[in-house]
């Protein structure tokens, strides 16, 4: 060290320094050199994000702001109650104490532009109800955002359905046509096995992560076939619901170790039990069962002319959902493996959308106070 002199800026999780520092070459670093950077909270970004915005408002907004709402109508206000709209979205998104929150920074991770982006989106989208703006227009205040909306805004930005190419949420229940055995509930059971091993020590000494042969043996042992599981695989990280320890974002190999993300644990244990991300899903789901498909097509078809559906025709469509996932667990559960299973991920969708269902029907005697499997 005294004849080199140099400075070494190593980029790495801090899962990855905890893992081998003792080992060559980070054994070789002096205690107390170390300089760490942490990523900000997501709450913490888009409140600054929030303040600069504010302060862009005071300086270059015009004197009168006019918004003209999807229906023709055209709105004008002054550009000091532009910083009510903003900072209502922000108190209503992030400061009550609620699961859209947490709903929010899970799916943010620890990517800062991605909390931004996520931010944005639900802000500009053009499922926001004209309501909240003309609200805050006409000086009556801040209108309160149901959390099924945040969430349409969110999946759906400015399209009218919400679709694959969504860069926040993901389809639980995508498959591909071409799987040696096509399955609706494969991510859902890789995410279930995944996040029950998240606290273990890994097969890669870090905490969380899978071996990709481990989690095929595993999962061929009970009916699945290997190259479903390593189709379902790469899906999952290009949704960003699994995380590779190499920090690819398109490639695992089989001697990869892999691990779930906070973005695919809020998928099974928030999203997986709210109506509208389970009504919003199945446009773009493949559906094995002709009446139930044909259902889905009337049902997309009616919310195009009309702009919406009725909440009991959005509950029936979530109901068939329901039957129609029930349907491929028997047909699992004809495989002995699969069978022996005393939990399974499709036994516990299964249990979030009975959930689901329940909350919009009401039903609060049916609802339990147990712990969630995945809170554990």
């Amino acid at each position: 060290m005294d004849q080199t002199r140099s400075l070494i800026i190593l980029q790495m999780r801090d899962s990855t320094f905890e893992a081998y520092k003792n080992k060559p070459p980070l054994d070789t670093y002096r205690t107390g050199k170390i300089f760490h950077i942490s990523p900000p909270r997501f709450i913490d970004v888009v409140k600054r994000r929030l303040e600069l915005s504010l302060e862009a408002i005071d300086q270059e907004a015009p004197e009168q702001v006019r918004y003209r709402t999807n229906s023709g109508l055209l709105i004008s206000y002054p550009k000091e109650r532009a910083g009510v709209f903003l900072r209502g979205i922000y108190g209503e998104l992030f400061q009550k104490p609620s699961n859209l929150s947490r709903i929010l920074e899970a799916l943010a991770g620890r990517n800062v532009r991605r909390a931004l982006d996520i931010f944005l989106a639900i802000l500009t989208s053009g499922h926001m109800p004209d309501d909240v703006i003309s609200s805050v227009a006409n000086g009556t205040g801040f209108r309160s955002i149901p959390e099924h909306i945040a969430l349409r805004s969110l999946m759906r930005e400015d399209y009218r359905f919400f679709n694959n190419d969504c860069e926040f949420v993901a389809n639980l229940f995508h498959c591909e046509t071409y799987w040696a055995r096509p399955t609706n509930v494969l991510i859902s059971e890789i995410l279930f096995y995944l996040i029950g091993r998240r606290r273990f020590k890994g097969d890669n000494n870090q905490l969380g992560y899978v071996a990709m042969t481990r989690l095929s043996l595993d999962l061929e042992g009970i009916g699945f076939v290997k190259s479903d599981i390593a189709d379902a695989c790469r899906f999952a990280l290009s949704k960003g619901l699994i995380e590779v320890e190499t920090s690819s974002v398109d490639e695992i190999r089989e001697r990869d170790c892999i691990k779930t993300t906070a973005s695919g644990w809020a998928h099974m244990r928030l999203l997986s039990s709210r109506i509208e991300y389970l009504s919003s899903i199945l446009p773009v789901t493949p559906i094995n069962d002709e009446k139930f498909a044909v259902r889905v097509y009337d049902m997309m078809q009616l919310e195009a002319r009309s702009g919406s559906l009725y909440f009991s025709q959005t509950i029936g469509l979530v109901t068939q959902l329901e039957a129609y996932i029930r349907g491929q667990h028997a047909s699992l559960m004809m495989h002995p493996g699969y069978a022996d299973q005393r939990q399974t991920g499709t036994k516990y969708i299964l249990s979030k959308i009975e959930e689901a269902l329940m909350h919009a029907r009401r039903d609060s005697s049916q609802i339990t106070a147990q712990l969630d499997l995945l809170d554990g």
